[in-house]
């Protein structure tokens, strides 16, 4: 299997299902080099560029965001213990920023602690534990700050979608919509997503929403802060443990 470092997958053809794809080589901004561009037949083409943050819970509990330089998602901000900005709301994972499974667990271990702390529960052994958890912690962070330095986002990758390119595929909205939208006075993601309904279908712009930041944000001239995202009013509601234990089935 073949590595081409420098090339990408700039688009992919087909009737039906996939056929070909067109792989090109980008300079240091991704955009494609003229004349590098050429079909291969396929049968599948997996493409990824980076996950997002899952910010619903922790933004409809009010925690703060932690923006991320050059990234269109916001992470969920806390401090060395995993505490967020709300008290008494610890975060770890992913929504903090994706950096893989080692930090997440790590990061869990220790929001476990600090909460246990915060209720007035201590143990000698796992504090001491605690200590060499944050020493890994810091290390698998440092490798994961290394691996996304080498995979950044660029914004040449705009260049690649063509006119009738689909962003939105639940609700088949394609690229020139997006554009029209701006030049029609739209300048932020929200207001795009009023006039096309990119983003309002069944992943509610989970897949569309990051490529549709970048898009507005490149289009008006503005920060990615500043067009927002489609994360802000998530579809959940809190349920209270009353609701809950008045739906459990009868103890046997």
């Amino acid at each position: 299997m073949p590595v081409r470092a420098g090339y990408a997958v700039t688009a992919a053809q087909g009737d039906g299902r996939v056929e070909q794809a067109t792989i090109s080589r980008v300079d240091r901004d991704w955009r494609p080099v003229p004349g590098t561009g050429r079909q291969v037949p396929v049968d599948a083409v997996h493409v990824s560029f980076g996950f997002s943050p899952a910010l619903e819970l922790t933004r409809l509990l009010g925690c703060a965001d932690l923006p991320q330089a050059g990234r269109p998602a916001a992470a969920t901000w806390c401090d060395a213990d995993q505490a967020t900005s709300v008290p008494g709301v610890f975060a770890a994972g992913e929504t903090t920023g994706v950096a893989g499974a080692d930090v997440a667990e790590l990061e869990g271990y220790v929001a476990g602690a600090s909460a246990a702390r915060a209720v007035g529960v201590t143990a000698g052994a796992e504090e001491r534990r605690l200590s060499r958890v944050r020493v890994a912690l810091a290390r698998a962070r440092k490798f994961a700050r290394r691996l996304d330095d080498l995979y950044p986002w660029r914004a040449g990758a705009l260049d690649w979608p063509r006119a009738d390119t689909l962003v939105c595929r639940c609700e088949e909205v394609p690229w020139a919509a997006i554009g029209a939208a701006v030049a029609d006075g739209a300048r932020d993601v929200r207001a795009v997503k009023g006039v096309t309904r990119c983003g309002m279908g069944y992943c509610q712009g989970r897949v569309c929403g990051p490529a549709l930041q970048q898009a507005v944000a490149a289009a008006t001239g503005r920060g990615l802060s500043a067009v927002g995202d489609l994360g802000t009013r998530p579809l959940i509601s809190p349920v209270t443990l009353g609701t809950i234990a008045a739906g459990a089935p009868p103890a046997t």
